[in-house]
């Protein structure tokens, strides 16, 4: 299986108006393709915020293919706990 490295990102405007991109959570996913990772991942966002929409706290979410588990760990911004990690 392959590791995914999915992101929820969300703009906002910062005290000067400026755009910038935030990470509103992170996790490492291991599944067979890109798509169902992505699934994983959301399905993983939405019970760690308690909604079943992730896209009411982010506008896209990013995915990438990394090398494994070593130095990952999970985010999920405004929350600290591990538990975020989807596998």
């Amino acid at each position: 299986m392959t590791h995914f490295h999915v992101r929820f990102l969300k703009k906002i405007c910062n005290d000067t108006g400026h755009e910038c991109v935030t990470c509103q959570g992170e996790f490492l996913v291991e599944n067979t393709s890109a798509g169902l990772a992505l699934e994983e991942a959301e399905a993983a966002f939405c019970e760690l915020r308690k909604t079943d929409r992730w896209d009411m706290f982010a506008d896209t979410a990013e995915i990438r293919i990394t090398g494994g588990r070593e130095g990952f760990a999970p985010r999920l911004a405004g929350v600290g706990h591990p538990k975020s990690q989807a596998v």
